[in-house]
Formats: structure tokens, C-alpha cells, sequence
């Protein structure tokens, strides 16, 4: 396979694998923000590298390989001010991710019907949580709610999604 070829195949199974590849930072970063930089680090590493892709192998285990070593390198920058690095607990936590990525995908298939479910209150809550404000503690001075009341709604929220889903999964 000439060079043009084997990058394009690269690019190819690199956009088909990275919302798992996020899904796998996110698990391991602390919060976020944390796990949006890691995953853009991740990403530059991964296409600095991509000779060094083997096409007959899967592409998502050799990236998250990738992802895991950039998680290391910032936890041991984190260790350095302060934070504690267990890399048996990071180790671990990759593993585990590893082995629920399929279940874990199923879940999120039954993710959209679930949210229809929702009332558009319930959905507008959720969008403003996730996406506009960054923290429940603003959304709930924005609108001028004692946070504490807005973590509950929160709760009840999940709860009816969470069961939704696993209502879903075991009718399959």
C-alpha cells in the first residue's frame, strides 16, 4: 500500500473511532476540561504517529494505548504540583473501560429514544447543563435557584433516563 493510500485508511479508522476515544480520556481525566485537553493531546499524538499504525490491527487499542501514555505523562505533571498519580487505579480504569466499551455503546443507542421520553423542560434543563452555562452552579444562579434544588431535579432526571435505558436493554 502506497504512503497516499495507508494515510487515507488511517484517517478513515481515526474518524470512525474517535468518540470512543474521548469516552475513553473522559473516564480518565478528573473532570472535562482535563479530559478535552488530553483528548486534543491525544489526537496530535496519535497523528504525529500514525506511520507506526499497523492497518492490520485494530486502530481504537493502539490509540487508547497512545491516549493512556499522554494521561500518564499529565497526571505525573500533576503529581509534580501537589495531585497523587496511582498508575494501578489508571491502569485499571483503561482496562475496565476497555472491557464495557460494548455495553457502554449499547447504552448510548438507547440514549436518543430516552431523551424523547423526557419533557422538554426536563430536555432544556439537561441541554443547559451540559452545554451553556459548564457548571450547575452557575445554571442555578443564572436561574435563580438554590442549587441544591437543581441537583435534585438533576437526579430525577438520570434516574428516569437510567431506567429508561435499562428498560430497553433487558426487553432486548
Amino acid at each position: 500500500m502506497d504512503n497516499e493510500a495507508a494515510r487515507k485508511l488511517f484517517d478513515e479508522r481515526f474518524v470512525r473511532i474517535h468518540r470512543h476515544l474521548f469516552r475513553f480520556v473522559a473516564v480518565l481525566a478528573p473532570n472535562r476540561e482535563d479530559a478535552e485537553e488530553l483528548f486534543q493531546e491525544a489526537c496530535l499524538k496519535i497523528l504525529e504517529k500514525w506511520r507506526d499504525y499497523d492497518a492490520a490491527r485494530p486502530m481504537l487499542p493502539w490509540a487508547c494505548g497512545i491516549a493512556q501514555n499522554v494521561a500518564r505523562r499529565y497526571f505525573e505533571r500533576q503529581r509534580r504540583r501537589g495531585l497523587p498519580l496511582n498508575e494501578v487505579l489508571l491502569d485499571v480504569v483503561a482496562e475496565t473501560q476497555h472491557r464495557l466499551a460494548a455495553e457502554i455503546d449499547a447504552r448510548l443507542q438507547k440514549l436518543p429514544d430516552c431523551l424523547q421520553q423526557l419533557t422538554e423542560e426536563q430536555r432544556l434543563l439537561l441541554e443547559e447543563c451540559y452545554s451553556s452555562y459548564g457548571s450547575i452552579k452557575k445554571l442555578a444562579q443564572a436561574k435563580q435557584l438554590d442549587p441544591n434544588v437543581l441537583y435534585k431535579r438533576l437526579e430525577r432526571i438520570r434516574r428516569l433516563l437510567f431506567d429508561c435505558i435499562e428498560s430497553a436493554i433487558t426487553q432486548e
